[in-house]
């Protein structure tokens, strides 16, 4: 829901809608991978960006996904490929490709365009929950930053802060001025631990 400052919701983008209507229009069955009442999406973060009129949304689930603010038409997607969207056709065309030396977020959070127009975003490096395939699983989270080439379609790693950290979920970074960074590690050590902290870097 996009709202406006008296409170009045001014937009809203249906995320079912326009992934099934999508899988349905490229000829995927999208019944196995939208699925009302249960939690296949996972919104946690949305941003948008400015220089393309792009609605960029995180799906803990899945992806990051960018929809044309007007239409809702899906625009790119960002994510591992090992998840369960990369295997329908009607979702792959959409991929943007990451080059030699980075990867794609498994599991995404807060996103945000930086003052340079770069995409970032903390990988918690999680599989899904509630997808399969469920996707890769990593050791460590990392906060993760982006140069989009949509008329390539790459989105290319330009900057990853690595520690040997678990943080699974609820966890960000931001950056507050060029090339400073604001981490908080919600849940160090992991949730299913019994021992998580939080940390900020």
């Amino acid at each position: 829901l996009e709202v406006g400052k008296k409170g009045g919701i001014r937009k809203r983008w249906d995320m079912y809608k326009i992934i099934a209507d999508a899988m349905r229009a490229a000829g995927d069955d999208p019944s196995g991978f939208v699925r009302r009442g249960e939690d296949w999406f996972h919104n946690n973060a949305v941003t948008y960006r400015a220089s393309d009129d792009s609605l960029i949304v995180s799906s803990r689930e899945n992806f990051v996904i960018a929809l044309d603010y007007q239409s809702g038409a899906i625009k790119w997607i960002l994510g591992d490929s090992t998840k369960a969207w990369y295997g329908y056709p009607s979702l792959r065309q959409y991929a943007l490709t990451v080059p030699a030396g980075g990867v794609a977020p498994i599991g995404e959070h807060a996103l945000s365009i930086t003052y340079n127009d770069k995409l970032l975003l903390f990988d918690n490096g999680f599989p899904s929950f509630s997808q399969i395939p469920p996707g890769q699983k990593r050791t460590f989270a990392a906060p993760r930053k982006y140069t989009l080439d949509l008329n390539a379609g790459t989105a290319q790693q330009i900057f990853s802060y690595h520690r040997s950290i678990i943080s699974e979920i609820c966890s960000s970074v931001y950056e507050d001025a060029p090339n400073n960074y604001l981490v908080d590690y919600a849940v160090a050590g992991g949730f299913q631990s019994g021992a998580a902290f939080a940390e900020i870097v």
